[in-house]
């Protein structure tokens, strides 16, 4: 069975699933040595080789999730505490984020790199980001799914249920900001940079919503808010920062 075809899509999951290139390099290697290791159980007649890799790989992702969860933040690198009595906190966001080589994945797989940068790194949990991504980005089936998890259907759908909800979440705070800008300076439109482009379609309603909801006219509600992809405006092009939605991106008021 060959397994080199499928490399290259598995460092893509296993980067959208770690935000660290070189960290999904060598999880795909070891997916890899798992499969041909495992090559005379492997059952062709209950899972397509993809499917069978994308589950070792998901379940090495899990693992190294699981590891960056228990593993305390070093000494030096954290905001001093007041209770010097206080447990240690494990360190829990990505502060190494990498980003991925575009030279090595073509347009399509581009565009499901930075809705998984978003959605994944920055909002969801780490069996919520996988059911996110096998489901949505790689549009794996809910059985396909519940097999890679060793889990049930239901459960697939209800994970996939709350990473939907958490990325409206997200959609909301941006929208109560955007309204926020829209009630103060009444703009005629409203650009918006960052990685959160790259999800626009699945905030965009909760963020529309939003502003509808509080603006005081309907001219306001119907405020244009415009994507730019990340160094399309040069004004925009690395910033993060956003009123009550620090994480997830920039305004610039037009």
């Amino acid at each position: 069975m060959e397994f080199e075809p499928y490399r290259g899509e598995l460092v893509a999951y296993c980067y959208r699933m770690l935000g660290s290139f070189h960290e999904a390099e060598d999880l795909v290697q070891e997916t890899m040595l798992r499969a041909w290791k495992a090559r005379d159980r492997y059952d062709r007649t209950r899972a397509s080789p993809r499917t069978w890799l994308y589950r070792i790989a998901t379940n090495a992702c899990l693992t190294a999730l699981e590891g960056r969860a228990r593993r305390p933040l070093p000494s030096g690198l954290g905001v001093p505490s007041d209770d010097p009595a206080a447990a240690l906190t494990p360190a829990l966001d990505i502060p190494w984020l990498q980003p991925f080589p575009d030279a090595r994945v073509d347009l399509e797989v581009r565009a499901g790199i930075r809705l998984a940068f978003v959605a994944a790194v920055q909002v969801l949990p780490a069996r919520q980001r996988a059911v996110l991504l096998l489901r949505e980005v790689l549009e794996f089936s809910s059985v396909e799914v519940a097999a890679q998890l060793g889990t049930t259907v239901a459960a697939v759908n209800s994970l996939l249920q709350r990473a939907r909800a958490a990325l409206a979440d997200t959609g909301r705070y941006l929208g109560l900001g955007l309204a926020m800008i829209v009630h103060a300076l009444n703009p005629a439109q409203i650009f918006v940079g960052g990685e959160i482009t790259g999800a626009w379609d699945l905030v965009e309603p909760a963020i529309r919503a939003e502003i509808a909801t509080r603006a005081l006219t309907r001219a306001a509600a119907e405020t244009p808010v415009v994507p730019e992809p990340a160094g399309t405006l040069p004004r925009l092009r690395g910033a993060i920062a956003l009123v009550a939605a620090p994480l997830y991106a920039a305004p610039q008021v037009g």
